[in-house]
């Protein structure tokens, strides 16, 4: 089964994965045969958000719509004022998935940890910048168009693919 690890999952919790086979979430047993793929997802207000590494680039879920990362063509933009950030995922010009939330704060050891290590949408806002972002989500061993299919044949809560 190939899947991608839910972001900042607590050591705590039970592990759980985004089975890319079926995009479904699942616990994991340390016995169950796991491929852990590229990529990160959350849940949010139950929404599963998430990227994916494949051989055509990265692929970005929410709101049961996957879309393949080109270049040109899309856009992540997070604006922060005083307590909360606005997240909004653009595509093709269009807001695509827009998302406002109280921000985090972690303090420990005396100093406050950045957010993008402890908010997604941070987090990918930063990554999607990196010069490297395309080539570390591009990999030979999840085919977009199998991944696609997946979704169109099992898709969760109205899937579709653009």
């Amino acid at each position: 089964m190939k899947v991608i690890r839910k972001f900042k999952e607590f050591a705590w919790e039970r592990p759980v994965g985004l089975d890319l086979d079926t995009f479904q979430e699942k616990q994991l047993d340390q016995e169950e045969d796991v491929e852990y793929c590229r990529g990160f997802y959350m849940l949010h207000n139950n929404v599963m958000i998430g990227i994916v590494a494949t051989d055509e680039g990265p692929a970005f879920f929410s709101n049961g719509k996957v879309y393949l990362l080109k270049e040109k063509g899309f856009r992540f933009v997070l604006k922060s004022s005083g307590d909360s950030n606005n997240f909004t995922f653009m595509w093709e010009g269009q807001v695509e998935f827009h998302v406002n939330y109280l921000r985090s704060w972690i303090q420990g050891g005396g100093k406050q940890a950045s957010e993008s290590s402890v908010d997604f949408y941070s987090w990918l806002c930063e990554a999607a910048a990196m010069k490297r972002f395309y080539s570390f989500y591009t990999v030979k061993n999840v085919k977009a168009r199998e991944l696609f299919a997946t979704l169109m044949t099992h898709p969760p809560a109205h899937t579709k693919v653009v």
